[in-house]
């Protein structure tokens, strides 16, 4: 299904015909929409509706879409601060996993960005050569 959106010119002739006196249908009809559309369009306004309003509401709300991020400033300076630590986003996402915390997963592009912020050589990096017994909360902490 195709979603067809409102200019801003097609606002300020729904403006006018509410202005003038006509009905949803009659604006529909004129404007080739449905009258569905000019309904949803008018209903945000009971009073007087305004195509300017109307046009910034829009945009507004257009600005709003989209994936919203989970990385708070404290989250994102935690991984900041493990990342010039050396650490590589697969550890970090593991000490996430092992303090019960969840962690949404590195993006390929953010996780090759990351790792030239923490670059350091394979053998200096935590958990490399370290047994799984032994990566304990406890033991290792980020920033350490």
């Amino acid at each position: 299904m195709s979603y067809y959106h409102l200019t801003i010119k097609e606002r300020l002739k729904i403006e006018t015909y509410v202005e003038l006196g006509l009905n949803l249908s009659q604006i529909a009809t004129k404007l080739g929409v449905h009258r569905s559309t000019i309904s949803r369009e008018l209903k945000p306004c009971p009073k007087q509706y305004s195509a300017e309003r109307a046009q910034k509401s829009y945009e507004d709300l257009a600005k709003q879409k989209g994936r919203k991020t989970a990385c708070t400033p404290e989250l994102q300076k935690e991984i900041e601060t493990a990342l010039k630590a050396s650490w590589s986003p697969e550890q970090i996402q593991g000490r996430f996993k092992l303090e019960n915390r969840h962690i949404v997963a590195f993006k390929k592009e953010k996780a090759g960005k990351f790792q030239k912020l923490g670059e350091s050589s394979r053998s200096e990096l935590p958990f490399l050569n370290v047994p799984k017994r032994l990566q304990s909360v406890k033991s290792l902490a980020i920033g350490s």
